[in-house]
């Protein structure tokens, strides 16, 4: 499920945790930077969160007042396993 951030400036691409049901990145593509792929061990959002992204991609609308919070707690949770520096610059984190 690929998700268009900063107005095309970042891709981040996510996928489902066949287990547990849990939405976590695969890779992130950066202006200026290139692609950054997720390591295995890249946290998961949590059901709540991953049910309402998955609900937003079915129904094709991003809420982003909604989703903007999530996805800016979860690449702060994350970013010592991502380009920590692309996320400042980019206001990820």
């Amino acid at each position: 499920m690929p998700l268009s951030l900063n107005g095309g400036a970042i891709f981040a691409d996510f996928d489902v945790d066949a287990l547990t049901g849990k939405v976590f990145l695969v890779r992130i593509s950066f202006d200026g930077y290139g692609c950054c792929n997720a390591p295995p061990e890249v946290g998961r959002l949590n059901v709540q969160e991953s049910s309402a992204l998955l609900e937003m991609a079915q129904r094709g609308v991003v809420d982003r007042a909604a989703l903007d919070p999530v996805l800016r707690r979860y690449f702060r949770a994350n970013e010592h396993l991502l380009w920590d520096d692309a996320l400042r610059e980019h206001e990820l984190v």
